[in-house]
């Protein structure tokens, strides 16, 4: 499931307005929302274009709200150039001031994340495949076992490598972006599976995978995006 001019992406989680109480789909802002590309009312598709979807046949809802993404670029120059600094200055200078919350808040980001509303509340399934129905939320801790499932990847588990972790992720489009206090895991994750839903193994959500390499994967914490959104967990 994605925007229809997204290739490809994971459906999260079933979740609730908190004001209206509709039922609404969660998953990435670069999924549902390419990459803040999107305006609200655009169609949502499933299958995606990946899996051979399309506008005409295959509208499954239509974007309601994301929060928009603070796009970076590669190597930061812009960030450096405010400074009266080079690019070559970067890893002497850059690595230090991003310590500074001026500029955690100014260029990180809290989540990847947007909702969207479904065409047919008929054909939305409230258990996530192979891991079933969500009992709540939790909070991760480092060690903590955990699972997901994905669009790419089906059932795969992990465990919890860092909370609280600034990381950079890069997107298959070349948008990069920075990720603040993201929970870091084992490798669990493809291309095509962002969106997914992080859970403990009592099924309790952590977070919302929003990238990863050969290396880990990263997860915005679930309960900054429920709160971002205004929005609860459909358990």
């Amino acid at each position: 499931m994605a925007h229809k001019d997204t290739s490809v992406g994971t459906l999260g989680a079933v979740v609730k307005d908190n004001e209206t109480g509709e039922l609404l789909l969660l998953s990435n802002n670069h999924v549902f929302a390419n990459c803040n590309r999107a305006m609200p009312g655009d169609i949502i598709i499933q299958p995606c274009k990946a899996d051979g979807g399309n506008i005409k046949a295959d509208a499954f809802g239509r974007l309601e709200r994301f929060i928009p993404l603070k796009i970076s670029n590669s190597n930061h120059s812009g960030i450096l150039e405010s400074f009266g600094c080079k690019t070559r200055d970067y890893i002497t200078l850059f690595l230090g001031l991003w310590n500074t919350e001026y500029f955690r808040t100014k260029y990180g980001n809290k989540v990847d994340a947007a909702v969207v509303i479904p065409k047919d509340k008929s054909e939305i399934s409230f258990h996530i495949p192979e891991i079933g129905p969500v009992k709540g939320v939790s909070e991760p801790a480092t060690g903590m076992q955990v699972q997901k499932y994905g669009r790419s990847t089906g059932l795969t588990m992990g465990a919890v490598k860092y909370t609280h972790m600034d990381i950079r992720v890069n997107y298959p489009d070349g948008t990069s972006v920075w990720l603040v206090d993201q929970i870091v895991t084992s490798k669990m994750s493809e291309f095509g599976d962002s969106g997914a839903l992080l859970l403990d193994m009592q099924n309790r959500a952590l977070g919302l995978l929003c990238g990863g390499s050969e290396k880990v994967s990263v997860f915005s914490p679930i309960q900054t995006v429920l709160e971002l959104l205004n929005i609860s967990l459909v358990i």
